[in-house]
């Protein structure tokens, strides 16, 4: 392969030769992945319990995630854990991401090699992994009790062919230097449409475009302390009250072509401001 999609680094860490970045940090003791995945995203958008209060889905009948960035798969994988461990959680998981480059089955599993608790869940998700050419794609998992939907390509019109309303956001992807598509003004408005009122976001980026772009696109800002090395994170949530998760709706299955300014076909509203909490490196 001339151009793969993934390298592997001697300590494990999963290298992108197509952006130049790093899908995540390995951490001293090889498991810094899934506590950033944990902590950013799962932590940062209220869906781990603390002795303070229950997690965000506790008695919603179901749940929808928004991912900008598949990636290999870590925070889907993780909050798929998560959601099986709480017993109070929803009866259906939808999970929704977009993601240009897949990898391949056998990297799914060699990403998780530290996790041995998302093992069967990779396994899983690997069988069914296959045929993923750009459009959307839904696996369902778990006895049918989750739901991923993929939509391959690049992110504005990958953006565009999904719908619904979701709950959670976990904005990913790789530096915005070095994949600035991703983190742009028109991306942002797209997600802010796909999510409820009421919607709680997570996000590992700091910088001050970004920050600014989010800003412009109907968010509230906040850092707060993280995981080194950036020691901070972000995130998200809307300030207005909202109703339980809907099912994303059938996506049209039209193909797409190159790069656009797409905008998502879910039904329009006035973005509501977001309140961010800023954590540390991504946990793709």
């Amino acid at each position: 392969m001339t151009n793969p999609t993934i390298q592997w680094r001697d300590d494990g860490t999963p290298f992108s030769p197509r952006f130049g970045d790093i899908y995540r940090n390995t951490g001293s003791d090889g498991r810094g992945g899934l506590a950033q995945a944990r902590q950013v995203f799962l932590q940062g958008c209220g869906l781990l319990s603390t002795a303070e209060e229950a997690t965000a889905w506790a008695g919603a009948p179901c749940w929808a995630v928004l991912e900008t960035g598949f990636g290999l798969g870590l925070n889907f994988l993780a909050t798929w854990h998560t959601w099986r461990q709480d017993p109070r959680r929803p009866a259906r998981l939808f999970y929704s991401a977009v993601e240009a480059f897949p990898p391949e089955p056998a990297d799914l599993i060699r990403s998780v090699a530290a996790f041995p608790e998302l093992a069967p869940l990779a396994a899983e998700l690997a069988a069914r992994w296959h045929g993923l050419l750009p459009g959307v794609h839904r696996l369902r998992l778990d006895d049918e009790r989750v739901q991923l939907t993929l939509s391959i390509g690049d992110v504005q019109p990958a953006l565009a062919e999904l719908t619904g309303e979701h709950d959670t956001i976990y904005l990913d992807g790789f530096d915005p230097v070095r994949n600035p598509a991703m983190w742009s003004l028109h991306t942002l408005k797209a997600v802010a449409r796909l999510a409820r009122r009421g919607a709680r976001a997570a996000t590992w980026c700091v910088a001050r475009e970004v920050r600014e772009a989010m800003t412009a696109a109907g968010f509230d800002v906040e850092r707060v302390p993280g995981l080194p090395p950036s020691g901070t994170h972000c995130r998200p949530a809307m300030r207005r009250a909202g109703r339980h998760a809907v099912a994303p709706s059938p996506m049209s299955q039209r193909v797409w072509r190159g790069r656009g300014a797409a905008w998502s076909s879910a039904p329009v509203w006035q973005a509501p401001r977001w309140r961010t909490a800023w954590r540390s490196a991504a946990g793709r």
